[in-house]
């Protein structure tokens, strides 16, 4: 696959040079079958930190009458990198930024839905935890308390 050079390889950004690399890689392992996306699959959790990018792969892959261990791991890679951008933002975030925040919550609730076995009560965890953890951002935390849980 071409998006794999190198073992110091690590997308972080959906604007990092090799993402349609990774793209056409997963379209084309998902093309050839399942045990083509099964191999594929660790390397991309391995070397993507990208929310959107993972959440993109999976959605595109993810086949609701046939769970595998492959696609497991693919869910819970994006539910991962998404908490870990939900704080990251948080913890730099600024009043004219919260419509944005919003819509990515929205994203990434999408991403959370897509786990039907916990989803829900996985993404409630997060909301709960954004108004604890961030309760001092009042209007912020009425944005999500109005729209989320």
């Amino acid at each position: 696959m071409p998006f794999v050079t190198s073992d110091n390889f690590l997308i972080v950004q959906d604007t990092h040079p090799a993402t349609a690399d990774v793209h056409w890689s997963a379209a084309l392992a998902h093309s050839l079958g399942q045990n083509q996306l099964s191999t594929l699959i660790p390397l991309i959790v391995k070397n993507v930190q990208c929310s959107s990018i993972l959440s993109e792969i999976l959605r595109r892959c993810i086949d609701k009458n046939k769970r595998t261990a492959a696609m497991d791991l693919l869910l819970e890679a994006t539910l991962s990198s998404y908490v870990s951008t939900i704080h990251s933002r948080l913890s730099h975030i600024s009043p004219r930024h919260y419509g944005d925040f919003i819509e990515f919550l929205v994203k990434a609730k999408e991403s959370f839905m897509l786990d039907e076995r916990s989803g829900a009560a996985k993404w409630c965890k997060v909301i709960e935890g954004i108004k604890l953890g961030y309760k001092g951002k009042k209007k912020l935390m009425g944005l999500v308390g109005g729209r989320f849980c």
